[in-house]
């Protein structure tokens, strides 16, 4: 019998589903957030496997927050006076 040693995750770290319930949104966002490299993750899968596993780090989960972050608001454009001498013919 063989032994083969199984990688293991730290236990910080999250799965998808994890992210997701923290997010608020669905698993599948979450896993086309990792494919589209917006949100950095690891694999984790077995040498056999063909379906990834992902966990993120509580790192790259504080990163991708803070990118999508909302900023101040911006200012709104300042409005032009009217000129008094030009006629409008639409109201």
């Amino acid at each position: 019998m063989t032994s083969e040693k199984k990688q293991k995750t730290p236990p910080e770290d999250k799965s998808p589903p994890q992210v997701a319930e923290i997010m608020g949104v669905k698993p599948a966002k979450v896993i086309e957030l990792i494919r589209a490299g917006l949100l950095p993750a690891y694999d984790v899968r077995s040498p056999t496997s063909s379906r990834p596993r992902y966990r993120i780090t509580p790192e790259a989960l504080t990163i991708f927050r803070n990118r999508r972050a909302a900023g101040p608001k911006a200012k709104a454009p300042r409005r032009r006076r009217k000129d008094e001498t030009t006629i409008e013919f639409f109201k």
